[in-house]
């Protein structure tokens, strides 16, 4: 029993430290949802940094100084048996991973970014991109929580394959979030540009602009941006003005197409989330001709990033996927909350879905705790209920049964009375008959 109910205290102990690493967390994201808001000025991000990086501190030395007599508790060393019974084979397997924040964090999985060849009209850009992902390229996920397969029809966009994966968050334990990005890197010089733009809406949008310097865009911002209803694509100015970033935070593909102009080209890139989750441009540059009515359109896919609180891989079917050109399994990688940073409105988005994972992490252990508590409380109630009963069976067998022994008492005493009474009228028999012969003298 008492060894139970040590377990319960360690396991208490664990909880409260969990419970304040949950509310630092909290504390960390809230910080995030702040910083993921383009209005803040640089210094407002790096106080915004400083506290992220005390709650850091803070995690980390819960992780180190949680101790149940002397016997570090969440630094990922504690491993004890706890024996339940009087055989020394009856114990409880009491663990803990590690709670410090270079092991805490999300399992991430980023799709492929692709941006078209040169086409030569909108829908022609449209079905080049469609035809680069074939029918047979389901995806097996093998998660925490289990696998599913998901089934692919061949030119999903990426909007279609998070929500499939989406589907299967609850047997998988796999969330997707997705979002489209390409950039118009420059143009050659000022004139009039139109040009077909498509995002969410099956129909197509038409921007007009009239640019006087190819280094200022903000007249091409705002068109694009007039649109924006329809397309769901947001126009940011990047680079001083010379370059525009294009969004679409729903996941649709981005489609430039029919491009006119007297004189002037256009260059697009597509740009990707990297591994370390910093958006950077995929270098594959496609130079939109104006004057023609050739090589004046293009496409761009968006990118999924699957993320999960443990470890998880992804396999195709067929090369012609989303994630690379092969069939071979591919594993998520690590992003710990040692890498948090909220210097740009992106890296404060990413982490947020990095707080948000190792809010799950802290959570299953809570679980794991609570059932683990449950289970040692109820151990302590059947020993000692075992306890109390083999207790009182050995006071029933020694102890003396009361009505019994009193009747055995009463009993004994009559007999003993009479004894003495016959022995007293045994001692009388002399005087009796000296008494009864001095009659006939």
């Amino acid at each position: 029993v008492k060894h139970a109910s040590d377990a319960i205290g360690v396991v208490n102990s664990i909880d409260g430290s969990l419970s304040s690493a949950n509310d630092l967390l909290l504390r960390m994201r809230e910080i995030a949802v702040q910083a993921s808001s383009e209005i803040n000025t640089k210094e407002e991000r790096k106080y915004m940094q400083d506290e992220v990086s005390q709650i850091n501190m803070a995690l980390n030395r819960l992780a180190t100084d949680t101790a149940y007599n002397n016997k570090k508790l969440l630094d990922g060393t504690y491993n004890a048996k706890i024996t339940i019974g009087k055989d020394g084979n009856e114990f409880v397997n009491l663990s803990i991973n590690p709670m410090d924040t270079s092991s805490i964090g999300s399992h991430e999985m980023n799709t492929s970014v692709e941006i078209t060849n040169l086409n030569n009209d909108h829908n022609s850009a449209n079905n080049s991109l469609n035809n680069q992902f074939n029918a047979n390229s389901d995806y097996k996920i093998n998660g925490a929580n289990g696998s599913s397969v998901i089934n692919m029809n061949g030119g999903e966009n990426a909007r279609d394959v998070a929500k499939s994966f989406n589907l299967v968050t609850g047997s998988t334990g796999v969330s997707a979030s997705v979002v489209t990005r390409a950039k118009i890197v420059s143009i050659s010089s000022g004139d009039h540009f139109t040009f077909t733009l498509q995002g969410k809406d099956k129909n197509a949008s038409i921007v007009n602009a009239t640019l006087s310097d190819q280094n200022n865009l903000t007249a091409l911002k705002d068109s694009i941006n007039s649109v924006s209803t329809n397309t769901g694509i947001i126009a940011n100015l990047t680079n001083d003005n010379s370059s525009i970033m294009l969004t679409q935070n729903e996941g649709y593909n981005i489609i430039i197409g029919d491009l006119t102009t007297v004189t002037a080209n256009m260059v697009v890139d597509a740009v990707e989330k990297d591994s370390t989750g910093n958006l950077v441009d995929q270098n594959n540059q496609r130079s939109l001709d104006g004057d023609a009515t050739t090589n004046d359109s293009v496409s761009i896919l968006g990118q999924v990033t699957l993320s999960s609180s443990k470890a998880f891989s992804i396999t195709s079917n067929h090369s012609d996927n989303h994630f690379n050109t092969s069939t071979t399994p591919i594993t998520s990688n690590f992003v710990s909350l040692n890498d948090i940073n909220l210097s740009t409105q992106q890296s404060a988005s990413n982490a947020m879905a990095r707080i948000d994972s190792a809010l799950v992490m802290i959570s299953e252990m809570r679980s794991e705790m609570g059932a683990k508590s449950v289970r040692f409380q109820s151990i302590v109630n059947n020993l000692t209920s075992i306890e109390i009963n083999t207790q009182k069976h050995i006071d029933f067998l020694e102890d003396a049964e009361f009505t019994t022994e009193t009747s055995k008492l009463a009993r004994s005493q009559v007999i003993q009375q009479a004894s003495t009474a016959m022995i007293a009228q045994a001692n009388n028999v002399n005087n009796f008959m000296m008494s009864f012969l001095n009659q006939f003298k």
